[in-house]
């Protein structure tokens, strides 16, 4: 999406696919620890692509995806259900306020309110007031991730 890539674009010497084994792995002992592991390499490095990792272990699966140079999401995948990711971004809604179900980059809330600036007026900013649901990383048309933010 040149909207999200124009606010935090890919970094040319960022972390991708090849190293994320060799960096993340040894150092984690759950999936959670992982997703947290390769969040703040992300977060602190850059990625050069855009990427989804499953993580698992005995008690969770996780799906991670980084969309932009800085920031990620992640969603764990419920005991009863299973992912089937094809080759783009899958997650479609993150629940901000769910930690035992999503995760994300840290200053992620930044990236929202500058796309959510660049696309919406004040005006269409002051109507919702109550719930946004924000539509921020798209790879082809009609698809995208809703960021959901309850505001207080």
């Amino acid at each position: 999406n040149p909207r999200v890539l124009g606010a935090d674009p890919l970094v040319e010497n960022g972390i991708s696919e090849e190293a994320m084994v060799t960096v993340v792995l040894p150092y984690i002992k759950s999936a959670r620890e992982g997703v947290a592991r390769l969040g703040s390499i992300i977060e602190k490095y850059g990625t050069s692509e855009t990427n989804g990792v499953l993580f698992s272990d005995e008690d969770e699966v996780w799906y991670f995806e980084s969309g932009s140079g800085h920031h990620w999401v992640a969603q764990r995948i419920p005991d009863d259900c299973y992912a089937v990711v094809a080759n783009q971004l899958a997650i479609q809604k993150v629940d901000l306020d769910d930690p035992d179900n999503f995760m994300y980059s840290k200053i992620i809330l930044k990236l929202i309110l500058i796309i959510l600036t660049s696309v919406m007026s004040l005006v269409h900013m002051n109507i919702a007031m109550k719930f946004i649901a924000l539509l921020v990383y798209g790879t082809v048309k009609n698809t995208f991730l809703v960021i959901m933010i309850k505001i207080q």
